[in-house]
């Protein structure tokens, strides 16, 4: 008889959301299907709920989640949300306790690879996958790494790198600033590494960095400290300005001391990194204005399909009532992959028989070998890394008063990467060194 089994079930998912309560989970409920062999995966999400990536993170996981469940009959999912606090050992902690006590399938979320990599050390353990959605500095595959269970889902930061040089390279420059918000857990340094050693296969150089306090732990006037830590640049030559890894507090503070410092005028330049140029369709609009002038490397993603604009007006609608206090609402390249990695995730169920027991291993299996396109491109693991298929990985964007203009793309697969046209056999191949678009200044009204 059925009855028994519904029962047993609804004792099992009283029990799952009890415990989920208890140790203050946000969670998303649905209504369970009335068969008898309805089967439900929890979805551990580490995240900042207070940081603009982490609401569109959230917003994003919990439309996939929406749609699964009401389009599936025996399969259900049930969405865990456990925050970053920005402690050091945090995100293992909340593996742990997400593993061993809430017994969820699969991770997502981390705002830094170096996170990710403490969430996965505990995953291993467990065989349970871990999908990272921060960007990863490293080129090895996770499975070379010793984390057979980490999966990339964020951009790889050394693709970001090269875009870096390559703009360099087109300018001639020879020497450059690094500027870089420090961080617990040492990520900065392998950047800097990879930054050194691209911009050297061109000819140029850091000729200094410069390491920023986490805005997190200045006491005093952020602004002022950051300031402070500026004048260091007063006796350097170079007027190139990279600045590769910025949360979008100290970003404001950062473009503020140094236009007002005159470290933005007609001689300087500047590059932004994917790290605050994905949100510029986001950011205040009274912030941007000091960053005008600079150059933005921005995730490629299409933003006229029908799949996006459908998810788009939806995020929309859900992100204003859950954050009234943003005054935008548009989605940017993290709510696409975080949607993309739930999408990973149901796809990985999907190819298991109805009447399959899900196992975190067999789940692993699953999403490593899954391909398909998603919002934010082409979703396809190789050893663990995200491959990117994109032809256009990268938007080079120029800052103009309150908004920005796109310039040119960017692929490593050109030899040049800018400039380019159309052959014959509608091959694109590079013409020459310099971009298509014309970089505005301050002073270029």
């Amino acid at each position: 008889m059925s009855f028994p089994t519904h029962r047993f079930f609804y004792i099992t998912l009283t029990s799952v959301l009890l415990i989920l309560s208890h140790h203050g989970y946000g969670y998303n409920t649905c209504t369970a299907a009335t068969g008898d062999h309805l089967n439900y995966t929890i979805i551990g999400a580490i995240i900042d709920p207070n940081s603009r990536k982490g609401k569109e993170e959230k917003t994003a996981m919990t439309m996939a989640v929406d749609k699964f469940n009401n389009d599936s009959n025996n399969r259900k999912l049930y969405l865990v949300l456990r925050n970053l606090t920005g402690k050091l050992h945090q995100p293992a902690l909340a593996a742990e306790e997400l593993i061993d006590e809430t017994r969820v399938q699969v991770i997502v979320g981390m705002d830094t690879w170096q996170q990710a990599a403490l969430a996965a050390e505990i995953g291993n353990q467990a065989q349970v996958p871990v999908l990272s959605l921060a960007a990863s500095a490293s080129i090895r595959p996770s499975s070379q790494l010793g984390s057979p269970t980490l999966i990339q889902m964020g951009s790889n930061v050394s693709e970001q790198i090269s875009c870096i040089s390559a703009i360099v390279h087109s300018y001639n420059w020879r020497r450059v600033i690094a500027i870089y918000e420090d961080d617990a857990y040492g990520g900065n340094a392998e950047m800097l590494t990879l930054l050194s050693e691209a911009l050297r296969r061109v000819g140029s150089e850091i000729e200094y960095h410069l390491s920023l306090t986490p805005i997190s732990s200045v006491v005093s006037d952020p602004r002022e400290a950051v300031g402070q830590q500026l004048l260091k640049l007063l006796s350097t030559q170079s007027r190139v300005f990279i600045v590769l890894q910025s949360s979008i507090p100290m970003a404001t503070h950062l473009f503020q001391e140094a236009r007002r410092m005159d470290f933005m005028g007609k001689d300087s330049a500047w590059i932004i990194t994917d790290s605050i140029s994905s949100f510029l369709d986001s950011m205040d609009t009274s912030v941007i204005p000091y960053m005008e002038g600079a150059l933005g490397i921005k995730s490629y993603y299409s933003n006229s399909s029908s799949s996006f604009l459908e998810f788009s007006t939806q995020f929309q609608k859900k992100f204003k009532s859950e954050n009234p206090e943003e005054d935008n609402a548009h989605p940017g390249i993290h709510a696409l992959r975080a949607y993309d990695s739930i999408a990973v995730i149901t796809r990985a169920l999907e190819r298991l028989g109805s009447d399959d027991t899900i196992s975190p291993k067999m789940l692993l299996k699953n999403i490593l070998s899954g391909s398909f396109s998603g919002l934010s491109g082409k979703i396809k693991f190789d050893g663990g890394n995200l491959r990117n298929s994109n032809s256009l990985p990268f938007r080079i964007v120029n800052i103009v008063g309150k908004v920005y203009t796109e310039l040119d793309f960017w692929t490593q697969d050109l030899e040049n990467p800018f400039t380019r046209e159309a052959d014959e056999k509608n091959n694109v191949r590079n013409t020459t060194r310099t971009m298509n678009g014309t970089v505005i200044s301050l002073q270029e009204k």
